[in-house]
């Protein structure tokens, strides 16, 4: 994403909470991170369990198709569309759930999620190489509807994200 665009959509996020009096007075964007990092952490892994009992071949297509946009950027060193293969991957676990509450958090939780994955995205391509080979255990465990390993394996993929950049105060 070039700076215009992560601007607003900064304060896209940002202005989610402006309407809300009691969050207008200290929006940190350090914290708002934090917190986005915490929702994804208390959503995702379920998420992912459910995809994995839930997903249709299409759905699995989709993770397929993010999950190779993601193999692609590094190959040419594209950290915007390793970015967009993210969104693309994490969009499709959502959907996979075929359950309209989390099918509409998906925009919520992405739309914050963005925060996050901008700030741990400009690793060094070994490690996005890594995080794509844990991205394919995750395909794997959806794909063979092990929820329970699909689980673990997004939460563990969402806490070594929360670890770089947040080291001293990872959220429980």
């Amino acid at each position: 994403m070039n700076g215009k665009e992560a601007k607003s959509l900064e304060d896209e996020i940002v202005g989610l909470f402006e309407d809300n009096k009691f969050l207008k007075a200290s929006i940190d964007k350090n914290e708002l991170l934090y917190h986005a990092c915490a929702l994804r952490l208390t959503f995702e892994p379920k998420a992912s369990a459910l995809c994995a009992l839930n997903s249709n071949f299409s759905d699995l297509t989709d993770l397929d198709l993010g999950n190779k946009l993601m193999i692609e950027a590094i190959k040419n060193g594209d950290h915007e569309q390793f970015t967009k293969g993210d969104i693309k991957f994490h969009r499709a676990i959502f959907r996979g759930t075929h359950n309209p509450f989390f099918m509409r958090l998906c925009d919520l939780i992405l739309h914050t999620s963005l925060l996050s994955i901008e700030n741990t995205v400009e690793s060094k391509i070994e490690d996005l190489k890594q995080a794509v080979e844990e991205h394919n255990v995750l395909m794997e465990a959806i794909r063979f509807k092990q929820a329970d390993k699909a689980q673990s394996v997004m939460h563990q993929i969402l806490l070594d994200a929360i670890i770089k950049i947040f080291p001293q105060n990872v959220p429980n």
